[in-house]
C-alpha cells in the first residue's frame, strides 16, 4: 500500500470537511481544522473560536444543517480550490442558497487556513437581522 501524496491528502481532507458538515453539521465540519485555523472573507478574518460562534448561531437560525454541493475541485502541493453552493432555510422560511469559490491550505492533513469568496451582497441582505 503507498502513502497518499501531499496533494491528495490535503484534497481529501477539505473533502472531509464538507461530507462532515452534510451529514452532522457545520460546527462538526470545524472539528476538522486546526486550532489556529484562519478564515478570510472580504470582510474579516476569523479565528477558530469566533467560526466556532458563527457556527452556533447559524444552526440557531436554521431549520436543518447548512448543506454543501461541491464542484470543480483542483488541488495542488497544500492548497485546495473548490467550487460550492450551499443551501438551507432559515427558521423564518427564507431560503439561502449561495456560491462559493473557497481555497483551502491543508497541513499534514489538517485544515489550517480557508479563503471563503461567495456573494457577499447577498448574504447580506438575507442575514441582516441575524447578524447585522
Amino acid at each position: 500500500m503507498t502513502d497518499l501524496s501531499a496533494t491528495e491528502q490535503s484534497k481529501q481532507a477539505v473533502m472531509a470537511f464538507f461530507d462532515t458538515a452534510n451529514r452532522v453539521g457545520y460546527r462538526e465540519a470545524l472539528s476538522r481544522t486546526s486550532d489556529g485555523l484562519q478564515w478570510w472573507t472580504s470582510a474579516t478574518t476569523y479565528d477558530k473560536a469566533q467560526m466556532l460562534a458563527i457556527a452556533d448561531a447559524l444552526a440557531d437560525q436554521i431549520t436543518a444543517p447548512i448543506r454543501f454541493e461541491t464542484g470543480s475541485v483542483t488541488a495542488q502541493d497544500d492548497r485546495v480550490a473548490i467550487e460550492a453552493k450551499s443551501f438551507c432555510v432559515r427558521k423564518s422560511g427564507v431560503p439561502y442558497e449561495n456560491v462559493y469559490h473557497f481555497l483551502f491550505r491543508v497541513r499534514d492533513g489538517v485544515i489550517v487556513e480557508i479563503r471563503e469568496h461567495c456573494d457577499t451582497a447577498y448574504a447580506a441582505k438575507v442575514w441582516a437581522d441575524a447578524f447585522g
